[in-house]
């Protein structure tokens, strides 16, 4: 009976370790596509001011996994400013602005 017992907290508790270190994996995932997209957006305006504008999302976009989406998008502010925006949106829906 004693070992029917003591079986049972064990597989609670290993129960319990597997739903945290599922968890923290999921965190991780989550952190690293951040900061990919965040790399990724700063990349997207670096190729733009570098003067390859058109070809900055094919350049960029070769190399990602699907789920990933790139945006760059022009937009006169003045007929003397000219606003560049970026926008990467991960799988999990998370997205970078700059």
């Amino acid at each position: 009976m004693e070992t029917a017992i003591a079986a049972l907290f064990f597989a609670i508790s290993v129960l319990g370790l597997l739903q945290y270190h599922q968890r923290l994996q999921q965190a991780f995932v989550h952190q690293w596509q951040q900061r990919q997209a965040w790399h990724l957006a700063y990349q997207q305006l670096a190729i733009y001011a570098a003067g390859r504008g058109g070809e900055t999302l094919t350049l960029l976009e070769r190399g990602l996994s699907p789920g990933w989406q790139l945006d760059l998008t022009e937009q006169f502010q003045t007929a003397a400013c000219l606003r560049v925006s970026s926008t990467v949106t991960t799988p999990q829906h998370y997205q970078a602005h700059l």
